[in-house]
């Protein structure tokens, strides 16, 4: 029962993170354009340190969830687990979710708190300003890692369904 539980909050929270990247590449960033650079300046940093909240409980819910399955759920902790086909499948997955927290802490201590620190720069901007350059190579960047971290997270869902639930 406990590890149907644990895997349920694992793939909510995998749910959760991956919705939230799409919203941010399908929603938000295509229509950042469209709001006033003053009106960025007061909505953007809630928005992204939202984001990151959301981002970080999920992280931290897959992580906690996911070593408790590979520990509790496979024992995984025999060094003779590894060298099986499962063990091998679990490696590589491992190693996307390595490449994938790197690209949460690029958006998490560069993009975000670059996108912060410039969208403070229009709080007095005319409120029918809407142009700005550096605006967009800000939106370009956090897009680029946002795809990036998205690839990712489909390519461990794919390894996840061959682990067959993993």
């Amino acid at each position: 029962m406990l590890s149907h539980i644990f895997h349920w909050f694992h793939i909510v929270s995998v749910v959760a993170w991956i919705g939230g990247i799409i919203y941010i590449l399908a929603v938000l960033l295509p229509n950042m354009p469209k709001v006033a650079l003053r009106d960025r300046a007061n909505f953007v940093p809630p928005l992204l340190r939202r984001f990151l909240v959301v981002v970080w409980t999920s992280v931290t819910l897959i992580l906690a969830t996911g070593f408790w399955r590979i520990f509790a759920v496979w024992n995984a902790e025999q060094a003779a687990f590894w060298g099986t086909p499962l063990g091998r499948i679990l490696m590589e997955k491992l190693t996307l979710v390595t490449a994938i927290l790197v690209v949460v802490g690029l958006v998490t201590f560069r993009v975000v708190p670059r996108a912060i620190a410039h969208v403070a720069t229009h709080r007095n901007d005319p409120p029918d300003a809407y142009a700005c350059k550096q605006c967009a190579t800000v939106i370009g960047g956090m897009k680029r890692h946002l795809q990036v971290g998205l690839v990712f997270a489909l390519l461990i869902i794919f390894w996840a369904v061959r682990l067959r639930g993993g």
